[in-house]
């Protein structure tokens, strides 16, 4: 605070000048503490008549509030004399208070991190807050900062890092949020552990004990039956269920697809006999099987898939590229895409020896195998339902879009398809077992190329469907085998010591438009 001078002239008799310092509080919040100098008392000498003489009083406001009025009181033994002192200047310094609010965390490259600060109980204030980000390891923060951000302050008030940071690493990071104060208000900061952002390539939360992981496998392992996991960001590793869980991806804001990366070291997830297993809204990938079954996915218990993409898996001389079923499995809305099972593996999207239910929009496309480019039954029952859709698959031998062997039985029901894949023999369907079409469903646009030749030598039977030898095959409903071609015979149906039921071909029939005829013999 300023000092204020005001001199008391005492000009009759011999006065003494009692100090007394009263003082009001200003607006800003503080404590008013005055002093005067000299203090205590001061005594003036005799004066003759007309003599007069003078004494400079000073006084200081040492505390942290301005004051709106001082008195100086001076008496004698024949005099009283008041003198009212009004001080004016700035208000003196303010306390404000610091509030901060990072943004979530997220995982390394994608999220933005961000810092909000409320500034409350300034006088006024001016100036600039001040956020810096401090890296992974730095836990004083009192290294260089990875991000530094201003901004200016116009009252109390919160205020925003204009831009934000993605972070290139994974751990913690830690924001620091520093008001510099002004000419009515002292500086206010935050403390280096108030404001940490973990950043990971994947949270997975156990949505009952609330608790946070940085794997499925730790977050599996720790779960009670019957909860619920989220995952975020991607993880990587495999997993083994062997309880009733329900997994299910999220993406908020600064996540990437929720994504389970197997990084080649063995089927992705891995369910158990006798476990009740969901899993939502991920995508399953990078899994690599040796041995049988499924790369992507390998189900022994009660599986349910809902909205999963499950690509880029591969089982190496085995079966079910993507998928292998010793169990129940459901998809629902589900794509599985571009996986392989070569080196005479068989089932390159889904390989099933139990019981497989396709529904919704579940596609089963761009897969590859030495048999069964998009499926292989071997055993047990496959239905696809609603407009699931099995497209675009490949086999160097067998059954382009799917082998049916081992008793099994395939149905196609409601507007279901298996269309445009290709094989050697059998391009839709290479089958010695129980097929039945149903409903609108449909068997076109497939091949059997057979070694590619044409004329006398051509082969290539079946490129709807081939029925060996122990094999039925029944349409009903206003399902059709059309457009479907084959190297050398049976462009709709190659039939080969099978059973044909509702199998009517050329116009008016069932079975039409196939090339080059559409059922042999």
């Amino acid at each position: 605070m300023r000092s204020f001078f005001r001199r008391l002239f005492v000009t009759i008799g011999a006065a003494v000048v009692l100090v007394v310092a009263v003082g009001g509080v200003a607006s800003a919040t503080g404590t008013v503490v005055l002093t005067w100098s000299p203090s205590g008392t001061y005594s003036y000498p005799t004066l003759t008549a007309g003599q007069s003489a003078s004494q400079g009083f000073k006084l200081t406001n040492s505390g942290s509030s301005e004051t709106d009025t001082a008195t100086l009181t001076a008496t004698g033994s024949s005099l009283k004399a008041t003198a009212d002192v009004t001080l004016k200047g700035a208000a003196a310094k303010a306390s404000p208070a610091l509030a901060t609010s990072p943004s979530a965390g997220g995982t390394v490259g994608s999220a933005t991190v961000k810092d909000t600060a409320t500034l409350t109980g300034g006088y006024n204030p001016t100036g600039t807050i001040t956020f810096n980000l401090y890296a992974p390891g730095d836990t004083s923060c009192s290294g260089s900062p990875v991000d530094t951000e201003t901004v200016t302050v116009s009252g109390n008030g919160t205020y925003a890092t204009p831009t934000g940071y993605t972070p290139t690493a994974t751990g913690t990071y830690r924001w620091i949020a520093s008001y510099g104060g002004d000419g009515n208000n002292n500086t206010a900061a935050t403390a280096c552990a108030d404001e940490p952002v973990i950043i990971r390539t994947c949270v997975v939360l156990d949505t009952s004990s609330k608790h946070d992981y940085a794997s499925l496998q730790g977050a599996v392992d720790a779960a009670a039956a019957g909860d619920t996991l989220t995952v975020r960001g991607s993880c990587t590793g495999t997993t083994t269920i062997g309880k009733d869980l329900t997994v299910t991806g999220q993406q908020p804001s600064g996540y990437p697809t929720p994504t389970l990366d197997g990084n080649r070291a063995g089927p992705v997830v891995t369910i158990s006999q006798g476990a009740t297993v969901t899993i939502n809204t991920l995508t399953v990938t990078g899994g690599l099987a040796s041995r049988c079954c499924g790369g992507g996915i390998s189900n022994s218990g009660t599986l349910t898939v809902n909205g999963v993409t499950v690509t880029g898996n591969t089982t190496i001389g085995s079966d079910g590229g993507g998928i292998g079923n010793f169990g129940s499995l459901t998809l629902n809305n589900t794509t599985v895409s571009g996986n392989s099972a070569p080196g005479g593996g068989s089932g390159g999207g889904v390989w099933s020896d139990a019981t497989l239910i396709l529904n919704g929009d579940t596609t089963i496309s761009g897969n590859d195998a030495t048999e069964g480019g998009g499926m292989e039954i071997a055993g047990g029952t496959a239905t696809l339902n609603d407009s699931s859709l099995i497209t675009g698959n490949s086999a160097t031998g067998d059954g382009g879009g799917s082998t049916n062997f081992g008793g099994a039985t395939l149905t196609l029901n409601d507007s279901s398809s298996i269309s445009n894949n290709s094989a050697f023999d059998g391009g839709g369907v290479y089958s010695f077992s129980t097929m039945i079409l149903n409903g609108s469903s449909t068997i076109t646009g497939n091949s059997a190329t057979g070694n590619g030749a044409t004329g006398n030598g051509a082969t290539g039977n079946g490129g709807g469907v081939f029925n060996g030898s122990g094999g039925s095959l029944t349409l009903t409903g206003t399902s059709t085998i059309t457009s479907n071609t084959a190297g050398a015979n049976g462009g709709g149906i190659y039939d080969s010591g099978g059973t044909l039921t509702g199998a009517i071909a050329g116009p008016g029939g069932n079975v039409y438009s196939n090339t080059p005829n559409d059922i042999y013999p």
